[in-house]
Formats: structure tokens, C-alpha cells, sequence
């Protein structure tokens, strides 16, 4: 199954971090609180603050809303990826009286991420009446069971979540993924189609399931697949890339090329990924012609030097040696030795010699002593310039 966990908004933390009645009922109240300053610096992002200030409470202070100290610990925990800091802190929390389902969910999640599946559906199967009205517990009961090897429990679940929250898609969404990894390709698309047509199905759900059908092999029927999402949401860019990465796993550099020129009309950039497609295909002139597009700086230098090298057009690759110079490029191995060998072949020992000092890498330097045996010959026959 394609994992991913159920995250939650900043909105859900900030109502847990600052839920909570009086604090510090009988304190004065010139006093600063401790747990509601923690809470203001957990809704500011500022969570090693918010820790420093809850460093400073008593936990055996009588007066000590319990419940909201343990929950705001385990956000913290939550967000510095300490899982099983996490689990126990918000399993406190909820032993103090926290009543929010949410904050169960968190619990669930932080056990799947510290590699406790059971106790995450011990978890999720209590307060079931809550839960079960929610679609990110039916998704965590799946991924619970998905991690137990429960692949059967897995759908089971998904499939109780599709029925309780039928509003909810990404029950189906998962199964559909669930079906992709166990090879049950006409199955999963045949429910797909239903799926990506549903309302506000956007371009994210048919690139995830374009990348689950790589996932299992398929590289074809994403290629399809993508190609209608190309269609139906010409706007965005993600959908372009996702398929010029499909054709290059099918070995289709060509089209992955046209995919590619035709997404840098918008994004400029992408006209030297699409060049270097070009180029794989066997299609240099194409590949130079893009490149010409391409915003003048290091990248397309280097990138016009292979092209041209490649081509053979050495005076047209030894023509961009001042442009080289004054970007920094010589200095680049690669670069200095690309321009040196299309001066040797145009017969130009002293400009090639100028340009193989450059060279410090010791491949590129057995390279460049070859380079410079191949001048000594041809000065020895006055072939040279």
C-alpha cells in the first residue's frame, strides 16, 4: 500500500496545545503561566521555546492541569520525530482525562511510527464511537494492520472506513493502491476510473496513482494514465514532469523530450531537461535548437559544449571558450578538457595546451595526458596549428 500517514493541520496542534481550562486557579495572576506561554510558542513554531517553558513546570504541582502538560509534551515529541517520546506522552495525556479523539489519532499514529502496530490498534479500537465517525482512523487501522502483514485486515478496514465515511475517498483511493501492489492491475484500474472521475478529484490523485502502477510494473498504463491528467489539467506542472519520468522508464527519451518542451513554454527551466532528452533520443540538432532557449548561464554552457562535442562541430564547441572563461566554467574539469579536445581536433595544440593546466582530477588528468600525446604527435608532424 502506498504509505502515507495521516498528517495534521497546524490547526488541530494549536486547539490541543491551547485547549484546556484554569491552569493555576489559586496562583496570582501577575504570574506567568508556564503552559499557556508554551502554548503560544507551539502556535508561533518556536518549539524549543516551547519546551525551555515547560522545563520550568513542577509536574507534582497540585494545582497542574495534568492533561494539557502531557499533550503539549507530546506535541513536541510529535514534531521532533520522536516517536516513541510521542506515544508515551500522549497515552498520559489521555490517562489524565485529555478528551479529544483527535489526540487519540495522534497517539495511533505515533505508535505505527515507532514500529507498534498493535498498540496503535489497541488505540484506535477505543472510543470507537468517536473514531469511527472519522476517516484518518480507518486509514491508520489500515496501515496498522498493512504492518502487522494483515493484508486482508488491511482492505477489511478500508472498506468498514469507505461505508462510514462515504464522503471520504481515500478509503477507496487506498484500496485502489492496496490492489496495484498485490498485482491486481485491471482491477485497480477498473476501480480508478470511478475514482478520478469522482468530484474534485484533482491532478495529486492521478500522479499517486500513476506512481503506484510504476510501483508494480506498469509503467505503460501510468504512461496512459498521465497523459488524460496531462489533458484534464493543463495547468499543472507536476503532471508534465511525472510524465517525462514515465517515458525515460519506458525508454521513450523522444517523447519524454516533447513532454518536456512543450511544459518549458511556462517553466524555462525545464528546456535543458527536455534538451537532454532530445539528446538520448539521437536527436542533437533538436537538442541544440532547445537548448538556444535555454537562459544564458553555466548550465547551458555545459550543457551546449556536450551537445556540440557530441555532434562533432568542434569549431562551434571551441567558440565558446570565452563565454566558458568569463563564467568560470574552465575551471570546471569536464569543461576544460571538452574545449581543449575540440581544439586538438580543429589543430590547435597551444589554445588545447592553454586549457589542459586547468585539469586537477585525476581521471580527467589521464585523460587530458592522452589528449597531450595525441598534440605531441601531431606537432611532430606539423599537423598542428
Amino acid at each position: 500500500m502506498h504509505k502515507r500517514l495521516w498528517r495534521y493541520g497546524l490547526s488541530l496542534v494549536l486547539a490541543l496545545a491551547l485547549s484546556g481550562g484554569a491552569l493555576y486557579a489559586e496562583r496570582p495572576t501577575d504570574d506567568v503561566d508556564p503552559l499557556a506561554l508554551a502554548a503560544l510558542l507551539i502556535s508561533d513554531g518556536r518549539w524549543d521555546k516551547a519546551a525551555a517553558a515547560l522545563a520550568e513546570v513542577d509536574p507534582n504541582d497540585k494545582h497542574l492541569d495534568r492533561a494539557r502538560y502531557f499533550t503539549q509534551l507530546g506535541l513536541i515529541a510529535r514534531h521532533e520525530e520522536r516517536w516513541a517520546d510521542a506515544a508515551k506522552l500522549l497515552h498520559q495525556a489521555l490517562k489524565e482525562g485529555a478528551t479529544d479523539p483527535n489526540l487519540r489519532l495522534m497517539l495511533a499514529q505515533a505508535e505505527l511510527k515507532a514500529d507498534a502496530p498493535e498498540s496503535a490498534l489497541s488505540t484506535l479500537n477505543t472510543d470507537r464511537a468517536a473514531l469511527d465517525t472519522m476517516g484518518a482512523a480507518w486509514l491508520l487501522r489500515a496501515q496498522a494492520h498493512r504492518a502487522l502483514g494483515d493484508t486482508a485486515g488491511a482492505w477489511d478496514a478500508l472498506s468498514q472506513g469507505a461505508e462510514a465515511v462515504p464522503d471520504d475517498l481515500r478509503m477507496a483511493e487506498q484500496q485502489v493502491l492496496l490492489l496495484i501492489e498485490l498485482g491486481l492491475s485491471q482491477e485497480a484500474l477498473a476501480r480508478a476510473q470511478l475514482l478520478l472521475r469522482a468530484e474534485g478529484a484533482g491532478a495529486e490523485r492521478w500522479i499517486l496513482l500513476s506512481e503506484a502502477l510504476r510501483g508494480g510494473g506498469q509503467d505503460a498504463r501510468a504512461a496512459a494514465l498521465l497523459e488524460e491528467a496531462r489533458l484534464r489539467f493543463p495547468e499543472d506542472e507536476r503532471v508534465p514532469l511525472a510524465l517525462a519520468k514515465t517515458y525515460l522508464a519506458l525508454e521513450q527519451p523522444l517523447s519524454a523530450g516533447l513532454v518536456l518542451q512543450s511544459a518549458s513554454s511556462r517553466r524555462p527551466e525545464l528546456a535543458v531537461e527536455a534538451a537532454e532528452c532530445f539528446r538520448r533520443a539521437g536527436q542533437l540538432d533538436r537538442a541544440l535548437r532547445l537548448n538556444g532557449e535555454v537562459p544564458d548561464g553555466p548550465t547551458k554552457t555545459r550543457q551546449r559544449l556536450g551537445l556540440l562535442l557530441e555532434a562533432e562541430d568542434f569549431e562551434r564547441a571551441a567558440a565558446l571558450t570565452p563565454r566558458a572563461t568569463r563564467l568560470g566554467l574552465v575551471e570546471e574539469d569536464e569543461v576544460a578538457y571538452g574545449l581543449a579536445y575540440a581544439w586538438m581536433r580543429l589543430g590547435e595544440a597551444k589554445q588545447a595546451e592553454a586549457l589542459l593546466k586547468y585539469i586537477q582530477d585525476p581521471k580527467v588528468f589521464q585523460r587530458a595526458t592522452q589528449l597531450r600525446a595525441a598534440l605531441a604527435a601531431c606537432l611532430a608532424e606539423g599537423s598542428c596549428g
